[in-house]
């Protein structure tokens, strides 16, 4: 039994390599196509297997979408408009407008673990897609997005409250103003730039995020695996990052109240640091960089293993200034396996 599996796998094997050359074959004398793995498994899609639609919308406040389209797109037009494409065994992609409110649902959602796969042959990648046109004079209530696995991109939209959650596919986004912001991602990166938001939840599991030139009221956030950046950001108040898996870095942040937590990464911040900021390593070195001078603070550092510097100055173990009754600036560094280093102006 174990020898004609054995055989099996092996005849499998030759099958997809013989399929692959010969896909190579066609692309070499001109051929361009998409290998597709939907509900009933891989096809082979072109043209005339791609449904399309471009169709111009009444007014319209919110948005909601649940699909499992390759990529998604709020963009920022003269228009109220919509434009689709996607397979025709993908499920059909309908659309409505309800009470203001823009409804997008594809049908037989994905069930399966992996979502769609495509795999391009040629520059005519036929990617399927969902495409919102807002006017740049139009504030939007809501916008509230499911995906299975896509990439969404959004810019220069004002929206009081947002939602994104995505499976599988990256988030990136540009020039947003709204009141609540939060995004989920299980797998990919977020990238957000020119940013204001008052509430933000950003969660990831197997990601980086970058966000920078952005002012969050509140801000939380929380990472198993991936590296997050800060660059010129202000955080206000009640603002916690938690990250298992990688660094967590910053360049001129500035924050009023900053709670970080690493169990497996090295924590890297330069910036300006008012009210109680708390940093927790448990396997990596703090570097920590404040542009406000020591007087203003009261400080504590303590690792089990590794080297305490504050200002050049070496300590063992523990370390702890409460000299300065008055201030309301504090800075308590704590790791269990590495260097901690505190610097000031």
């Amino acid at each position: 039994m174990g020898e004609t599996k054995k055989k099996l796998l092996i005849f499998s094997a030759c099958i997809i390599v013989v399929g692959l050359i010969l896909a190579l074959v066609g692309f070499s004398m001109g051929g361009k196509f998409t290998i597709s793995k939907q509900d009933a498994g891989f096809k082979i899609v072109d043209n005339t297997d791609m449904i399309e639609k471009n169709e111009e919308l009444s007014q319209f406040n919110s948005i909601e979408v649940d699909s499992k389209l390759g990529k998604i797109d709020i963009i920022k037009s003269n228009r109220y408009g919509i434009e689709v494409k996607y397979a025709k065994d993908e499920g059909d992609v309908n659309y409505s407008i309800e009470d203001g409110k823009l409804l997008v649902k594809q049908d037989k959602l994905q069930n399966s673990m992996f979502g769609n796969i495509n795999f391009c042959i040629g520059s005519n990648c036929q990617e399927s897609y969902l495409k919102i046109y807002v006017p740049g004079n139009v504030d939007l209530t809501n916008l509230n997005v499911k995906a299975n696995s896509a990439d969404f991109t959004m810019n220069d939209i004002n929206v009081n409250e947002i939602y994104i959650n995505c499976n599988y596919g990256d988030i990136i986004s540009r020039n947003i103003v709204t009141n609540n912001l939060t995004l989920e991602l299980n797998n990919g990166d977020i990238d957000l730039e020119n940013i204001k938001s008052n509430n933000t939840i950003l969660k990831s599991s197997y990601g980086d995020i970058k966000i920078r030139n952005s002012e969050f009221n509140i801000l939380s956030n929380d990472m198993n695996n991936g590296d997050i950046e800060f660059e010129n950001v202000k955080v206000e108040n009640n603002n916690t990052i938690n990250n298992e898996y990688g660094e967590i870095t910053s360049n001129n942040l500035i924050s009023n109240g900053l709670k970080v937590k690493s169990n497996n990464g090295d924590i890297d911040l330069d910036g300006e640091f008012k009210g109680i900021t708390s940093l927790s390593s448990h396997y990596g070195d703090i570097n920590f960089r404040t542009n406000i001078s020591k007087d203003v603070y009261n400080y504590s550092a303590s690792c089990n293993y590794g080297d305490i510097n504050i200002d050049g100055d070496k300590f063992e173990k523990k370390v702890q200034n409460n000299g300065n009754n008055n201030t309301q600036n504090t800075i308590d560094a704590t790791s269990n396996n590495g260097d901690i280093n505190l610097d000031f102006k």
